[in-house]
């Protein structure tokens, strides 16, 4: 006995010194971000100082709790840690007891039957394990290694996803909030196209205008009505979109939204950010497990070239009677290891083994490309961002050129020097203007949204922005 422990303890050494034939991981060559800068923040951008208003972080609060896409993803990673645990339970042996009896009659017309007893039994209890499997080339500890990336994948999926919904959250936010400016200012256009053309219809009396410029000034009162009529359509379907993504049960009072549209609700982001902030981002670290996994698959595969030990075992007892199952004679063990060595296979391993090098190096090339493609989104998104900040700035001139225009316009009309009806094309031309500023700040407000998820910003403390939400 004294023998198979010390024989299980030098093999259980062995194990522990494994030999693993999986690559270790070195980071992919980059074209890009060659030069990672030491200046790049530990921590991610925090989301709650980046969202200015209130309702919208609430809103990205309820949505990360209650989506259900969500949900979906995180049952998913649930099955990924489970399976982990199965494949870390592999480099141990399963140890069970068992038990079994038996009583029989024994044949009394046989001419041996003088020589047995009428009745015959057999008992036994052991404890042992079967086929566990000494693990010297680190085959199960590379399954277990390749578990466990997926999982870290699934949870750096699980971030990804997050980002994403809260910025599908704000998009809808913002542009059910313009939507509902834009229609505001339009419900002021359709005012002041009425009042143009009830202008027109008198004017058109009076003979001073023709059948052409009043037939106009009525058909721009019907279309004015139509804009109208279509923004709040849109606005509508932003807000069941919206409601959709928070969850229905927990949008219960989302329509009581405080009309609130400005192009401050958006923090500035940092313009010092180092470009090498980008690796930080979950998609690419998810990127970087999957190389993970992918070698310790190849190191799988490779280890199906060598000899696998397995061993099984049992300590019990053993006897025909019951009472004497337990004595120190009925003791019984066994100790069977059996050798395992692939002789031929008509080329099965060593095609398992290329396709495990091509799934690494196809996950190295993804790697590759999400890098690449995470640096081509920063680079557009500043383009954008500088682009936009102009855009804003030389409409809002205009807005004010207008404005201007409409109170000059409003003197004379006191003054008796000015047609009524010019003074309300002015009017009509300045709401028009307010509301291409908008779908400019707009714009300028979703580039940032985007600009925050391509940095990587990640969403954390959404128990504590939870307490302040509608329903709480």
């Amino acid at each position: 006995m004294k023998s198979i422990q010390t024989l299980t303890l030098a093999l259980s050494t062995a194990v522990l010194a494994a030999c693993s034939l999986a690559p270790d991981y070195q980071q992919p060559e980059l074209t890009v971000l060659t030069q990672p800068s030491e200046a790049a923040p530990s921590v991610p951008l925090n989301w709650q100082s980046f969202y200015q208003d209130e309702q919208l972080k609430q809103l990205i609060a309820l949505a990360l709790k209650n989506n259900k896409s969500l949900s979906i993803n995180d049952l998913q990673l649930k099955q990924l840690q489970a399976n982990y645990q199965i494949e870390a339970s592999q480099q141990w042996p399963d140890v069970n007891l068992s038990a079994s009896g038996q009583r029989q009659l024994n044949s009394q017309s046989s001419s041996t039957a003088q020589f047995m007893p009428k009745y015959s039994g057999s008992y036994s209890v052991g404890v042992g394990f079967t086929a566990y499997e000494l693990d010297f080339f680190d085959r199960i500890g590379n399954l277990k290694q390749n578990a466990l990336a997926q999982f870290k994948a699934g949870q750096f999926a699980q971030q990804t996803l997050e980002q994403s919904l809260a910025s599908q959250v704000a998009n809808l936010y913002f542009e059910y909030q313009a939507g509902l400016y834009k229609a505001d200012l339009q419900a002021k256009v359709v005012a002041s196209a009425k009042q143009k053309f009830v202008i027109a219809q008198k004017q058109f009396e009076q003979g001073i205008i023709d059948n052409v410029d009043y037939r106009q000034a009525q058909s721009n009162q019907q279309l004015s009505a139509i804009v109208l009529s279509q923004l709040k359509q849109t606005n509508e379907t932003n807000l069941n979109e919206l409601k959709q993504l928070v969850g229905y049960k927990a949008a219960q009072n989302i329509s009581q939204l405080a009309p609130s549209f400005s192009i401050t609700q958006l923090d500035n982001l940092p313009a010092d950010l180092p470009a090498s902030i980008l690796l930080a981002r979950p998609d690419i670290a998810e990127a970087e497990q999957k190389i993970k996994a992918a070698n310790a698959n190849l190191g799988v595969a490779r280890a199906a070239f060598f000899p696998s030990i397995s061993l099984t075992s049992n300590v019990g007892f053993a006897s025909q009677d019951l009472s004497d199952l337990f004595k120190s004679d009925s003791k019984t063990w066994s100790f069977a290891p059996q050798l395992n060595l692939p002789l031929f296979n008509k080329g099965r391993l060593d095609a398992q083994e290329t396709i495990a090098e091509l799934q690494q190096q196809a996950e190295i090339t993804q790697y590759q490309d999400r890098v690449e493609t995470a640096f081509t989104e920063l680079n557009n998104r500043l383009i954008t961002q500088k682009a936009l900040n102009e855009q804003v700035k030389l409409q809002q001139q205009v807005v004010a050129n207008y404005q201007e225009q409409v109170q000059l316009s409003e003197l004379r009309l006191q003054q008796g020097l000015e047609d009524p009806a010019n003074y309300e094309q002015f009017r009509q031309s300045l709401f028009t203007q307010q509301q291409n500023l908008a779908e400019l700040e707009l714009a300028y407000l979703k580039n940032q949204i985007s600009l925050f998820k391509t940095l990587g910003g990640q969403y954390n403390q959404v128990e504590h922005q939870l307490a302040f939400a509608f329903n709480d």
